[in-house]
Parts: structure tokens; sequence; C-alpha cells
């Protein structure tokens, strides 16, 4: 297990890392922000455990294990465990992202949350597919601010949903 100190931001273009999921990338206890953040084109993450260490955290809505903003993203193959409030999280700037089989469980607001994200006028745009996200909007204290295995919000474009299984 690898213990990460601080957030890591890919920002170059064409990076891709690969692991496997006998890797766990843990969250060390009181870091905020994202933990993994993409904001470069045609990067991907594949195939990590990423362990979001949400005992050790302070609630905050909206951070993500894994933020991604960039052009033809790709985060598949993931296992996200014990995220404080989203387990993996697409936002503007993330044109045609693709999230694929990966596995979220235990995490405090959404599973996935692929937010405004697009920017075409097809719905494929997007591709979400193939998750698994169990016992979700667990936050806590605080109360969960949104109890949703995978929410798809656009308003730019679209991102089409595909074979997920969600179970609370």
């Amino acid at each position: 297990m690898t213990t990460l100190s601080a957030p890591i931001t890919i920002s170059g273009s064409g990076i891709r890392i690969i692991g496997t999921r006998a890797c766990t990338l843990r969250r060390a206890n009181n870091t905020g922000g994202n933990l993994i953040t993409i904001t470069g084109a045609s990067c991907a993450l594949i195939g990590f455990v990423i362990d979001g260490n949400r005992a050790n955290q302070t609630y905050t809505y909206n951070i993500g294990e894994v933020l991604v903003q960039g052009v033809k993203a790709e985060v598949r193959g993931l296992r996200v465990n014990n995220a404080t409030s989203h387990g993996i999280r697409g936002a503007p700037g993330a044109l045609a992202l693709t999230i694929a089989d990966n596995d979220v469980e235990t995490v405090g607001d959404f599973g996935i949350f692929v937010n405004d994200v697009g920017g075409g006028t097809d719905p494929a745009y997007g591709l979400c597919e193939n998750n698994t996200v169990i016992d979700f909007g667990i936050s806590g204290d605080s109360g969960a601010i949104s109890s949703v295995g995978i929410g798809i919000r656009s308003v730019f474009g679209g991102c089409e949903l595909r074979a997920t299984l969600c179970v609370k």
C-alpha cells in the first residue's frame, strides 16, 4: 500500500498510469482536496485500488478521490473505497470522458458524479459503463448531501450511461 500525502495532478497530455488492483493508493490522514486530478488531454488512470481513508478525513462536499477535467480522459478498472464525498467525478472540461469497469464502495455522496461534461449534442459524447457502486450517500454526522449511486447532470451535451449496478 502506498500512502499519498499530497494530492496528485496529471496535467501532461497522453499520460497513461496503469496499475493493478494489487496496488492500493491510500489518502493520508487529514488530506484535503481531490486526491487525483486529471487535467491533461487523452490521459488515463487504470487498474488501481484507491482508498479514501474516510475515517480520518473531514467531510467536504464535492471532493473526489478521482476528479477528471481533461479532454478524452479515461478512468477504468479502479476500485475506489471509503471516499469522504465522491468516488469518481467528471467536471466541466472533461469532454469525451470514459468512466468504465470501476467498482466504487462506501462513499459519502455520489459513487460516480458526472457534472456538466460534454460539449456536443450527442448523448454518447461521454461514456459511463459497466460500473458498480455499493453503499453510497453515507457522509455521517453532516448528513449526505446527495445519496445517489451514479449521477449524470449535463446542460452542455451528454454522457451515455450503460450496464451499471448501484446497491444502497
